[in-house]
């Protein structure tokens, strides 16, 4: 084995590791999850509950289970709380913020559920 091979496979180890590293800080609350599968199998009342379970339970303020919980509850015919939880996390990202998700969940909930 020379000496190029050898570097060869400690450059390639070391994207190897980055790329590993890089996964595990992606970590999404199993609840979560189970509220996106529920909403999959067209189960938006039981996904309601999953994502409120991650935000009581996991992590308060994450935007995913909040924005989950909005589309569900809209789904499962309940506009005050699907203009709840769009409300809080508008408040929550601001004014400015230019999430496609806000804006679609805003549109959606307006235009099925009108003020």
């Amino acid at each position: 084995m020379g000496i190029g091979h050898a570097q060869a496979q400690q450059t390639g180890a070391a994207a190897e590791r980055q790329e590993s590293e890089d996964f595990e800080d992606v970590v999404i609350p199993a609840r979560e999850m189970l509220g996106d599968l529920f909403l999959e199998l067209n189960r938006p009342d039981l996904a309601v509950k999953e994502y409120l379970a991650t935000l009581k339970n996991v992590a308060p303020n994450r935007f995913d289970s909040q924005f989950g919980a909005a589309v569900a509850a809209n789904k499962n015919g309940d506009p005050g709380n699907a203009r709840d939880y769009a409300v809080a996390l508008q408040h929550r990202c601001g004014t400015d913020a230019d999430r496609p998700e806000i804006r679609q969940l805003s549109m959606t909930i307006d235009k099925r559920w009108p003020h």
